[in-house]
């Protein structure tokens, strides 16, 4: 049997707020992605790109003066099938009131169509302006499906197909033989009194199809909840003769079959709720198999949620239809590791995994560097891209002394590739090894020397970069040697100058790897840099001034090591003296190590 809520079609998408208090739909389709029920106001998310947009129907008092567009209305008598419909909004009329809430403000001319369905019981209309006639132009369509043209109070709205395409598309049910109005008008927003820049005139053209609506099918429906109650996972099997399911409507029921409304902190309610399917790839399937849908942020409505036993649930498509309803239990459902079955209905794979519909196993839709990244619906992590040739993640960014030779691989900033391995620059190698060829004390006690740091000419910049503070002025180098040993590094910086700021950083190798940097020290300007657990090894100092200086400055530096020290082993509290390895040194009592936890 087919069914057809009482609401527009904005309401049944859940694109905004409709009718009562209690009774507000939202929409959280997004593609692979969870949708948060906020505590604190109903969710209205933008619908996913693949559901053409709408938006809350217009109750604002109908303009009196329309009587003339509307008597001038073009006429079309619509067939059973697919029509071209086109039009021109350049210097139409701008003396139809469509209302604020039809997408924005409006300065812009609308054309006015008179749609006459094919006699019938009802049909299903879909209509889409996109076309290469209508190129940039942006624009609103809003349908009025009661007799009088003048009448807005249950009129629909249709914005933009997609995030990035400005075109009107959309789809609604309406009775054979009757007359429904079409508005085709440009998107003009007005802020601040200026018009936002966006094409409003010009003209546009698209196709209109008439076909017999086909509710969907519910067969089958589970549900579970995971994480403490928080995450919602609904599942439904069925099927769509139309191919234009969009998502699920359900409500929460005690055991008396009562619903159970959701109060939110700003004291409205809701009482059912619409969110798209986790995958839009539904979208155009007629036989929908584990066709889910996830919300999280129910742990916020906890104690709302007790008398909750079970869930009605039905399959919303595009044009407002909805299957019959099915009842599934509310409660436990089966939470699926990466690479388990997750074909059962309510199935939900662990966090950060998917259910991959071609085979139903959890999959990781983000993989690491080196692993498989051919499939379509698998990504490689942030910073990582997907090299052609081999179907495996990659960096493309190389870093020191790293491999360059690949046509797609670069140096990170400040290296060049130089006999295929990423390498310092000249420049950078040439102070380097005159810092070595210095030669390289061995920290064995603390050792203090004068880091003297030019003053920083009017286009003079250092060649080394720091991770802290700023490190744009010229520097002064030491190396120091550790030895082997169970140490931390310190690098500090004093001197007699209240008014001058050092940044002090360690470089191993020099000129590429930062491995401790400090700029202000214990609210003083002077710095304190730490390598923890020092390898054995040549390290360099790096000193600078804080922006750079406008006189030579010097700096008394000192680097020490500092003993790292095991369990049961008398310790510093301060850590001056040493370091515990374990955990801190305790502050009370016994000042020795603690055991490892």
């Amino acid at each position: 049997m087919r069914t057809k809520f009482g609401l527009v079609l904005a309401c049944m998408l859940g694109l905004a707020a409709c009718g009562d208090d209690d009774m507000t739909m939202t929409d959280g389709g997004t593609e692979d992605a969870e949708v948060t029920l906020d505590a604190d106001t109903p969710d209205t998310d933008t619908p996913d790109t693949d559901t053409p947009d709408t938006d809350t129907p217009d109750t604002d008092t109908p303009d009196t003066d329309t009587g003339d567009v509307c008597d001038s209305a073009e006429a079309i008598t619509l067939t059973v099938g697919e029509q071209a419909i086109s039009g021109d909004l350049t210097g139409a009329p701008r003396d139809l009131t469509l209302g604020e809430e039809c997408g924005g403000n409006f300065d812009s001319g609308a054309q006015l169509l008179a749609l006459t369905l094919p006699a019938g019981d009802e049909f299903g209309v879909r209509f889409s302006l996109e076309s290469e006639t209508t190129g940039d132009l942006d624009t609103v369509v809003q349908i009025r499906t009661n007799a009088d043209c003048e009448d807005i109070a249950e009129a629909q709205c249709f914005d933009d197909i997609a995030q990035d395409n400005f075109a009107s598309g959309g789809g609604f049910v309406a009775e054979g033989g009757s007359t429904i109005y079409m508005v085709v008008t440009g998107f003009s927003f007005i802020q601040d009194g200026e018009r936002e820049p966006t094409i409003a005139e010009g003209p546009w053209a698209g196709t209109i199809e008439v076909f017999e609506p086909n509710a969907p099918v519910l067969t089958e429906v589970g549900a579970g909840t995971f994480d403490d109650g928080d995450v919602l996972n609904i599942a439904v099997n069925g099927s769509d003769a139309d191919g234009d399911a969009t998502g699920l409507t359900f409500s929460f029921l005690d055991a008396a079959d009562e619903v159970v409304a959701l109060t939110f902190e700003d004291g409205s309610m809701q009482d059912e709720f619409t969110f798209g399917f986790n995958a839009p790839g539904q979208d155009g399937n007629t036989e929908l198999e584990n066709a889910a849908m996830t919300i999280s942020g129910l742990g916020g409505f906890t104690d709302q949620l007790e008398s909750v036993t079970q869930l009605r649930v039905a399959i919303t498509d595009s044009l407002g239809l909805t299957s019959e309803t099915m009842v599934t239990a509310y409660g436990a459902g089966t939470e699926v590791e990466l690479d388990g079955d997750c074909s059962g209905l309510g199935d939900l794979c662990a966090p950060g995994t998917l259910c991959r519909a071609e085979t139903n196993l959890c999959f990781d839709p983000v993989v690491a560097e080196g692993e498989d990244c051919s499939p379509e619906d698998v990504s490689c992590e942030t910073g990582l891209e997907c090299r052609e040739a081999t179907g495996l993640c990659f960096n493309p960014i190389a870093g020191f002394g790293e491999d360059c030779s690949a046509e797609d691989v670069m140096c990170a900033d400040g290296f060049t590739c130089t006999d295929d391995v990423c390498a310092v620059s000249a420049e950078v190698a040439t102070a380097c090894e005159a810092a070595s060829a210095e030669g390289a004390v061995t920290v064995a006690a603390a050792v203090t020397f004068d880091a003297v740091v030019p003053a920083t000419g009017e286009e003079e910049e250092g060649l080394f970069t720091g991770t802290c503070g700023s490190t744009a002025g010229l520097e002064t180098l030491h190396t120091v040697t550790v030895p082997a040993g169970e140490f931390d590094l310190l690098a500090a910086t004093a001197t007699d100058d209240e008014d001058a700021d050092s940044v002090v950083y360690i470089q191993n190798p020099c000129g590429a790897e930062t491995v401790a940097c400090n700029d202000d020290f214990g609210g003083e300007l002077t710095s304190r840099a730490v390598v923890e657990n020092a390898a054995a090894g040549t390290y360099t100092i790096v000193v600078e001034a804080f922006g750079g200086a406008e006189a030579a400055t010097t700096f008394a530096t000192t680097v020490s090591l500092r003993p790292v020290v095991a369990a049961g082993a008398a310790c510093d509290p301060e850590e001056v003296m040493n370091r515990c390895a374990t955990s801190a040194c305790p502050e009370e009592g016994a000042a020795v190590c603690p055991a490892a936890e």
